[in-house]
């Protein structure tokens, strides 16, 4: 095989001029100047054509418009056309709804999804303007059907507005009213969630290239047990201040996120230390070197309540928590919320899940280049991971040993295919190994819908300041589980977020930016699941960025294939594609095209660079 790799300070003017390359510009095109590191802006929104969808499936969706017009639908959006449509009955887990009521309990908590308006297709949620306009539309309409339903709604929790929808404890009558209500068209249970619980920095390959990429100019949103900003490495006090810079409490409905000065409440402290603390002056604490993205900026989002010792929530306050970060994602333009990262978890799924309202909600902010990361869960499952990390949408992420450990015991869940010995562990189960580095972790959960590994176990990472933490200073340094290695991924996320913008002139959008995080990661194969996985590499991914990679002795699919990225096609058309946008398509070998030149040795395009449309 031979591959030729292009690396330059133009690197698309590079490969217009590469001799394999160079001899393709026979159609006429149009070029737009591409600078790497210029800012381009495309006036022109890509949107959907008729041809990309069976409109008679789509009018057999209740969730979506009756009327629908998929040509003023932009492209970005079409994960909302992709949510299968919910139950004939409108409930999910019916049997856990309906639990409580057998137990004799008189409520039940669940989570309501409300029919589209044609706005939530057609908003641009990239401007914020547009996202304002959808968020009244869908405050007036989640407002009346609360009225509607008033009468079997004993507490309103949580309303929706980037998509419309509630939680709430309900009578079963109200169960009945929200049923037969014609706007309501899927009813879930809203589940309990739990956080799941030298660095692992030089791991994933993010410790060379963290002095020029390092997130900076954008913001990551620690969804979790909130954050201790009093913390020297997370602003030092104040709120909001240079680092934790903005952020709600949902637990108990303020706006301060504070952790309580409780050992189990420092768990989100601890994942916002790893995703995005800043550098000790001295350059290191032990062995705390600051944040994967150190100088990115962070909203903490918090989802529990002080007076809970479990520190526990439910999916509907998670939820809330995200809908919260697309309506506040331009909060600080300067530092725009890019990355969301999710800790927390509950359930098991063995297929892509659509549990309450997390595949609309993850589906807007995708629409607005917003990529969530949640951890698969500690349970030990070969084949199912927890909610919202299965969801659509959203970037399951597993763990890694990032040390060699010696041996170590995990308690996993009776569920598990994992041999076991009798313990003391709730489930009664408990599983020993050899923790070797960059070994997949018996306890993180995987299934098909397993995106990345990260690093996890005994991270050296923030804790909540003095004696209320998990220690008696202000870190702790045994931090673990798919907890860890969620912040480390969402971390690395938010680097090659800052090179794409430094390099492309933008930020890349979640449909590119996990394929490349995952193209160019090493794959770690988990011998209790039969699956490979990427563990990230940091350093690769951000390195492909710069580089066109071409193979001349592979052979691609048919002609006129549309490609995502990584994909490959033979002769016909070759299309690099970039973050959102083509950036040159030529005619290959088709008879009926005037002038086309013979595309002779097929070709694959592996990573994709600029901003530009080019066209034919």
């Amino acid at each position: 095989m031979t591959v030729y790799k292009i690396l330059a300070s133009n690197p698309f003017k590079a490969a217009l001029e590469h001799p394999k390359i160079r001899p393709l510009l026979t159609v006429g095109l149009i070029l737009l100047p591409l600078v790497c590191g210029a800012t381009t802006t495309l006036t022109q929104i890509p949107m959907l054509s008729l041809a990309d969808y069976s409109t008679t499936a789509l009018a057999q969706n209740p969730m979506l418009p009756s009327q629908l017009d998929l040509t003023s639908i932009p492209v970005a959006n079409k994960a909302f056309l992709e949510i299968p449509p919910p139950p004939i009955n409108k409930l999910y887990s019916d049997v856990e709804i309906l639990e409580p009521f057998s137990e004799g309990t008189s409520v039940t908590a669940v989570i309501v999804r409300l029919a589209f308006e044609s706005k939530q297709l057609t908003t641009v949620y990239t401007e914020p303007a547009s996202v304002k306009s959808l968020v009244q539309t869908n405050e007036t309409k989640v407002e009346q059907a609360l009225a509607r339903n008033l009468s079997g709604i004993i507490k309103v929790k949580h309303k929706y507005t980037t998509v419309p929808g509630f939680s709430a404890d309900v009578t079963f009558e109200g169960l009945q009213l929200l049923q037969n209500d014609p706007d309501v068209v899927a009813i879930s249970p809203d589940e309990i969630v739990i956080p799941h619980t030298r660095q692992g920095i030089p791991l994933i390959q993010a410790g060379q290239t963290r002095s020029e990429f390092n997130g900076s100019g954008l913001a990551i949103a620690i969804v979790d047990t909130g954050v201790d900003y009093r913390h020297p490495n997370l602003g030092n006090g104040g709120f909001p201040n240079g680092k934790v810079i903005g952020g709600y409490d949902y637990g108990d409905g303020d706006t301060n996120p504070l952790p309580p000065d409780h050992s189990s409440a420092n768990h989100g402290t601890a994942c916002a230390g790893i995703a995005a603390g800043d550098i000790p002056p001295e350059g290191s604490v032990g062995d705390y070197i600051g944040g994967v993205a150190h100088a990115a900026r962070i909203y903490a989002l918090k989802l529990t309540k002080n007076s809970d010792p479990n520190q526990s929530s439910a999916a509907g306050t998670i939820e809330a928590a995200w809908d919260w970060c697309l309506r506040n994602q331009q909060k600080d333009p300067n530092n725009p919320i890019m990355i969301i990262s999710t800790s927390f978890g509950g359930g098991n799924y063995t297929n892509t899940c659509n549990t309450g309202n997390y595949t609309a909600i993850a589906a807007a902010c995708n629409a607005a280049n917003i990529t969530i990361f949640a951890s698969s869960g500690n349970d030990g499952f070969c084949n199912s991971m927890g909610s919202p990390a299965c969801n659509a949408n959203v970037v399951a992420v597993g763990a890694v040993y990032e040390a060699n450990l010696g041996t170590l015991g995990w308690c996993v869940n009776s569920g598990s295919c994992l041999s076991h010995v009798s313990s003391s562990c709730g489930s009664g189960r408990a599983f020993f190994e050899d923790a070797i580095m960059d070994k997949v972790t018996a306890y993180s959960n995987s299934s098909p819908k397993l995106s990345l590994l990260g690093s996890s176990n005994n991270a050296y990472t923030c804790d909540t300041i003095g004696a209320g933490g998990n220690n008696s200073g202000n870190f702790v340094t045994n931090f673990g589980g798919t907890s860890a290695a969620c912040p480390y991924v969402a971390g690395a996320a938010a680097c090659l977020q800052h090179a794409e913008r430094v390099r492309i002139g933008r930020y890349g959008a979640p449909h590119t930016l996990e394929p490349l995080l995952r193209q160019t990661a090493d794959g770690i194969h988990d011998p209790k699941a039969n699956r490979t996985t990427g563990r990230v590499n940091l350093s690769r991914a951000i390195e492909a960025l710069g580089s066109i990679y071409v193979d001349t002795t592979y052979t691609g699919p048919e002609n006129g294939s549309i490609i995502n990225p990584y994909n490959t096609f033979n002769d016909g058309y070759i299309s690099m594609r970039p973050r959102g946008g083509t950036i040159l398509m030529l005619r290959g070998n088709r008879p009926s095209t005037p002038g086309a030149h013979n595309i002779t040795e097929p070709m694959t395009i592996k990573s994709y660079l600029g901003n530009a449309v080019i066209g034919q």
